[in-house]
């Protein structure tokens, strides 16, 4: 579905549907969407995700894209930005993922106590991952963990069992 900034209800999603910045993108337990810029990255939304877009133009054309995200798990393949271009994806947790061009994961989870957890998985390319207290920056294979009131965790290799997930 889809809910535009300032309408109240969602609707449903066709492709080809047009984004505007502050709409809503939320697919179902079986549905999975995909998000393509101007510049031709690429966001894959899983199934029970949830993000928020946000996009505007800076100075000389540039594109500060960014979209928060409360649920789910999204893969990204962003292109190699210039100038002023930005990339982020921020969560639960204070997390935050900023890139300048590389394909990373971003999943956000539930604890077995119900608080979120935030897995960032670079696939290429390198990302900043923030928290509170602190950032990190994951190279190609690496994964930052991101919980409640604390900062990022040292990237670590991403585990196998993720290796094969569908949306990688």
């Amino acid at each position: 579905t889809i809910r535009r900034a300032g309408s109240r209800p969602a609707v449903r999603a066709q492709s080809g549907d047009g984004l505007f910045s502050g709409s809503t993108v939320a697919t179902g337990s079986t549905g999975k969407a995909a998000i393509t810029y101007p510049d031709g990255s690429i966001t894959r939304l899983d199934s029970s995700t949830t993000v928020k877009v946000s996009a505007r133009r800076a100075g000389r054309g540039a594109a500060q894209t960014s979209f928060q995200q409360s649920a789910g798990l999204t893969w990204n393949k962003v292109q190699k930005l210039v100038g002023v271009s930005s990339f982020k994806v921020r969560g639960p947790n204070a997390a935050t993922a900023e890139v300048r061009g590389t394909v990373f994961g971003y999943y956000v989870e539930q604890d077995p106590n119900g608080a979120p957890v935030i897995w960032v998985d670079t696939w290429s390319g390198s990302v900043l991952i923030g928290g509170t207290g602190g950032s990190v920056l994951a190279a190609t294979g690496q994964r930052v963990t991101v919980r409640a009131g604390a900062a990022p965790t040292p990237p670590a290799p991403i585990p196998a069992g993720d290796r094969q997930l569908p949306s990688t």
